[in-house]
């Protein structure tokens, strides 16, 4: 199943972006991270899902460089 968004995306997409922003999201990592470190897990970081325009999810995410 493909998920496609138009170009430009909806004004709504915008609208979440920016209440996660205002809410402070990203965060969230530096909350949960001691109990992941505590469980073994590692933060990656950012990671692509894809390549150019070939927006299919792959089987396993990898670390951007």
């Amino acid at each position: 199943m493909r998920t496609l968004l138009p170009d430009p995306p909806p004004a709504e997409c915008e609208e979440l972006l920016e209440r996660r922003r205002l809410w402070g999201a990203a965060q969230l990592l530096e909350l949960f991270g001691p109990l992941g470190r505590e469980a073994g897990l590692t933060a990656l970081g950012n990671f692509n899902l894809g390549e150019r325009d070939d927006y299919r999810i792959p089987d396993a995410g990898e670390p951007s460089t």
